[in-house]
C-alpha cells in the first residue's frame, strides 16, 4: 500500500493551478502551480513530449518539469520558440502517404482498432469517443 500525503492528485503526471483549498490543506495554497513530475522527479526530467497542448502557453504549464537545458517536442505545434524546443510532425503529402501506406501493407505499422461502426451509427461512435477512454481508434466503415 501506498501512503499519501493529503491532498494527493492520482495519475502519473498534473499540472495546474490551485483553484480551492479546504481549511485543513497545509502546503497548497490557492494560485499555487503544481506539479506532479516535479515532486516525481525534483531534479526535472530530461525531456518532455506533449501530444495535447494546443499553444505554447499551454504547453508552457508542463515545461516546468523539465531540466535546464532539457527538450521539449510537440506534435501540435505548440513547442513555441527556443532552445531545445521542437514542433513534430509530417505534412500529408503523396511521398509520406505512399510510405505510410507500405508499412502498413508490409506489417510494420499496424492501427489497433477497438471498435467499428457502420455509418448508420455513426452518431453512437461520436458518444462512445466522447464518453470513454480508447486503447485503439474507433472506425466507421463505409457501405
Amino acid at each position: 500500500m501506498v501512503e499519501h500525503e493529503f491532498p494527493v492528485v492520482l495519475g502519473r503526471d498534473y499540472a495546474g493551478v490551485v483553484e480551492q483549498a479546504g481549511s485543513a490543506v497545509t502546503g497548497y495554497a490557492v494560485g499555487d502551480e503544481v506539479f506532479g513530475f516535479r515532486e516525481r522527479y525534483p531534479d526535472g526530467v530530461d525531456a518532455l513530449a506533449d501530444f495535447a497542448s494546443g499553444s505554447p502557453d499551454q504547453l508552457n504549464a508542463y515545461a516546468a518539469v523539465g531540466r535546464d537545458g532539457g527538450r521539449i517536442a510537440s506534435s501540435a505545434g505548440a513547442a513555441g520558440e527556443g532552445p531545445g524546443r521542437t514542433n513534430v510532425g509530417a505534412a500529408p503529402t503523396t511521398e509520406n502517404l505512399e510510405r505510410l501506406a507500405g508499412l502498413l501493407e508490409d506489417g510494420t505499422l499496424s492501427v489497433p482498432i477497438q471498435a467499428s461502426y457502420p455509418l448508420a451509427q455513426v452518431d453512437q461512435a461520436l458518444k462512445d469517443l466522447a464518453g470513454q477512454h480508447t486503447q485503439g481508434k474507433l472506425a466507421v466503415t463505409l457501405p
